[in-house]
């Protein structure tokens, strides 16, 4: 038989089991923890505890909820010298419900049920310091699995509401359904928001097929964060948003966009910093449009301008929708948003827009009661003259009566990989001071009509430069083949890029322009049957059937050395080498009349014991004529003049020896 003992046995005492445990009255022991339970609160979900939680509250510093459910119908302030444990559920939904939460917080099994309320003001849950503006310091991080809702966008949108401004919220690994569309929106949720995956493994969050729904959008932030998260839409038809990007100074990182129609979408926004993306399988792996909205997605609002944004390590794979010309992996358009009224008829998306004064244009997209309809600004043939009726093609017509347009300006694109997209890399029909640089590769997987690294249209504005970038093995199953670069308008300056066909693809050319203005300067081109077509004003590019145009500045003074044979055919030169003893071939390059210099070049420091060049053949067959100076200083000047047309260099060998 066990034997017990009773508090008389212990003198009214308890004693903790273990060695050293003293003895402590029973009362003592039973304040180690304060319940709200023993202030009356019931935890039955229909009775107000309010007045019983606060009387915890005012009694002691750190308060249990135990499991249940305290319903709040009142004004509760828990303040930053009270802690507060919670195995319950605090229930926030009461008409007169005020809960202030500004102090540590530990939720073990618990959580809020709160309402979301499109003024934040009427929040009635706020987990922030004391003067309700700004995040509650000694709250790290909100989990959304501590709210209520009915999907993690609900979770999301009631952790930010409640936290208020600098609010960060942190998503558990794990998959979750994705139903409402997760807001960063300063006016409802705060400003310097921050929404981050927990772990090295990321939360991803599904939308279902066909859901067309914008998955975060950020449009309507002020330098908020978004880090560690998958967006996807599940198989079937790609009609959704990965993440919606815009407002002002937002940072986008480690993020992972699949099979939506757009995985990253830029309607609007300034000095934005994404970087680390891979959006894959999408018919946009990235679209920047000012002003553009496609209002059959649910969560889309109009836009602005685009200006001043980083686009950083982007990797946009297998992206585009078959032979179409516009999907890519990324798409750079100016649109506009039409103000209309007195529709009648059928006015749909891919309609031609004709105003009675003649303008035609397409129609993009439009809003739900076809009050805005989005054209792009490119292909809008003519002018508008405001207000002006208008027909459809579907025969719908209308009286338009204004139209806002916003800039692409300033994108700069580091490290940019666009591959394996079903046509084009890249599809830029607008933008200022657009920079590009990374890889365009194995682009043209599905298309039947010409595929390229960067498509740029007829009607293009943009001005781009394109540095140190790879094009390489566009493929296109018929004719005429893969480009690098198609470039139709704009102007656009390739300097020290790479074209090549590596692989045995189809990418038969390197750049062609048959429109706009176009240069390339310091590009090779490998294995590639037509370098350049169209005109393209080309300096100290080589590979096979380059030819350099007339350099501009002191870009004549090119002097190449080079061991081993010089294919005379093509004039390539494989590679530069220092000058070394022995006989060393050299080109002198450019010059393109008759009686032209072609290059004027000092030599420095030829090595041999009495510091003279021993000897100097300059001939090449052409007539060529050179003059070599000898300056007393160890340098030689060395020049050349071509009495023929057309002929742009010069080959020649310079011998010296040690005596």
């Amino acid at each position: 038989m066990t034997k017990t003992r009773d508090l008389a046995d212990l003198g009214g005492g308890f004693i903790q089991v273990g060695t050293g445990a003293v003895q402590r009255t029973v009362e003592s022991k039973l304040q180690d923890v304060v319940s709200v339970k023993d202030f009356g609160a019931t935890g039955d979900g229909t009775t107000d505890d309010s007045s019983k939680v606060q009387a915890a509250l005012d009694a002691h510093d750190v308060i249990l909820f135990p499991e249940g459910t305290y319903f709040l119908d009142g004004t509760v302030s828990a303040t930053s010298s009270k802690t507060l444990i919670l195995q319950g559920t605090l229930d926030c939904t009461g008409t007169s419900s005020s809960v202030l939460i500004s102090g540590p917080l530990h939720v073990n099994g618990g959580g809020f049920e709160v309402d979301y309320e499109s003024d934040p003001a009427s929040q009635k849950l706020k987990i922030r310091n004391s003067d309700t503006t700004s995040f509650n310091q000694y709250v790290q991080h909100l989990n959304p699995l501590w709210f209520n809702g009915s999907d993690i966008g609900e979770k999301i949108n009631k952790a930010f509401q409640c936290g208020g401004n600098k609010t960060s919220v942190h998503v558990p690994c794990g998959t979750y359904d994705l139903t409402t569309t997760i807001s960063l929106n300063e006016s409802v949720n705060g400003q310097r928001l921050t929404l981050k995956g927990e772990s090295t493994m990321s939360p991803t969050f599904t939308m279902g097929a066909n859901s067309a729904l914008v998955g975060i959008n950020t449009s309507n932030s002020d330098e908020a964060y978004v880090e560690n998260v998958r967006v996807l839409e599940t198989v079937g038809a790609r009609t959704g948003v990965g993440i919606l990007l815009g407002g002002t100074s937002l940072t986008v990182t480690n993020c992972w966009f699949s099979n939506t129609k757009y995985g990253m979408l830029v309607n609007g926004g300034q000095g934005m910093n994404i970087s680390n993306i891979y959006s894959e399988a999408c018919d946009y792996g990235l679209l920047c449009g000012a002003r553009f909205a496609d209002y059959s997605i649910d969560g889309m609002v109009s836009g602005t301008s685009v200006l001043n944004n980083r686009f950083h390590q982007l990797y946009l794979f297998n992206c585009g929708s078959s032979n179409a010309l516009g999907p890519a992996g990324l798409r750079v358009s100016n649109y506009s948003q039409l103000s209309v009224s007195g529709v009648s008829g059928t006015v749909a998306e891919g309609d031609t827009l004709t105003a009675a004064g003649g303008a035609t244009v397409p129609v993009v997209s439009m809003n739900s009661d076809k009050t805005i309809i989005v054209v792009e600004i490119d292909e809008i043939s003519g002018s508008f003259s405001f207000p002006e009726t208008f027909t459809t093609s579907s025969g719908g017509s209308g009286t338009v009566s204004s139209a806002q347009t916003n800039q692409i300006k300033a994108l700069d694109f580091s490290q940019l990989s666009c591959v394996s997209c079903d046509r084009n890399g890249a599809y830029i029909t607008n933008g200022l001071g657009l920079t590009i640089q990374g890889q365009f590769r194995n682009n043209g997987t599905d298309a039947t009509s010409g595929s390229a690294g960067i498509y740029c249209t007829a009607s293009s504005v943009a001005t781009a430069t394109v540095v140190n970038t790879l094009f390489a093995d566009q493929e296109v199953s018929g004719s005429p083949g893969g480009y690098g670069a198609d470039i139709r308008g704009g102007s656009f300056s390739f300097v020290g890029c790479n074209f090549a066909n590596q692989q045995g693809s189809n990418q038969t050319r390197g750049i062609s322009s048959s429109s706009g203005t176009v240069s390339a300067t310091g590009c090779i081109f490998t294995g590639i049957s037509t370098a350049t077509t169209g005109t393209i004003t080309t300096v100290n590019c080589f590979g096979s059937n380059v030819v350099n145009s007339d350099p501009v500045g002191p870009v004549n003074n090119s002097l190449v050395f080079n061991e081993g044979p010089i294919n005379a055919a093509t004039n390539t030169v494989v590679s530069g080498q220092p000058l070394t003893d022995g006989q060393q071939e050299f080109w002198l390059c450019y010059g393109h009349n008759a009686n032209d210099t072609l290059a004027s070049f000092y030599l420095i420091n030829v090595t041999n014991e009495d510091d003279t060049i021993d000897s100097l053949i300059l001939n090449n067959g052409t007539g060529i004529t050179f003059a070599v100076v000898d300056n007393g200083d160890s340098t030689y000047n060395i020049t050349a003049t071509n009495p023929n047309a057309n002929n742009r260099y010069a080959k020649g060998f310079l011998v010296s020896y040690a005596s």
